[in-house]
């Protein structure tokens, strides 16, 4: 059986999922006083089991790509240096994605996030701006 490829050769665009953060990560815009979700340009999770859900949800609406914000910006009030989602959510999440069949990609600048994409095997890795030598190492093996 033919697939689109075959029929439709070029470029393409993959369906990516809104961004996902944590609670006080890079996307979470909603004021202190007013935590609504719908104020943030980032889907805001806090644990395992919100990042679950929140991954099932995207993969129901058929997209091709989970987007993880694991660390800040400096053009943000959240620092590039830090790492803002635990590894059990990174977990989950990778988790979640090799069971649906689909892939994940990341917002890092942080050293720790650089690692955690390798410890959780995240293939497409946005800008790594502070990867050392230890990081450069590791994504090389």
């Amino acid at each position: 059986m033919l697939s689109t490829m075959d029929i439709f050769p070029g470029p393409r665009y993959l369906a990516n999922s809104q961004e996902i953060t944590a609670i006080g990560g890079l996307g979470d815009t909603s004021p202190l006083h007013i935590d609504i979700d719908g104020l943030s340009f980032s889907a805001r999770v806090s644990g395992p089991e919100e990042i679950r859900k929140m991954v099932r949800k995207y993969f129901k609406f058929g997209v091709d790509l989970i987007k993880l914000n694991l660390s800040g910006e400096e053009i943000t009030s959240v620092s590039a240096q830090r790492t803002t989602m635990s590894d059990e959510e990174v977990g989950m999440a990778m988790t979640e994605v090799r069971c649906q069949g689909i892939r994940a990609c990341a917002n890092v600048r942080s050293k720790g996030s650089v690692l955690q994409c390798i410890e959780h095997e995240i293939e497409i890795i946005y800008h790594a701006s502070y990867a050392d030598e230890e990081c450069l190492d590791k994504l090389e093996e």
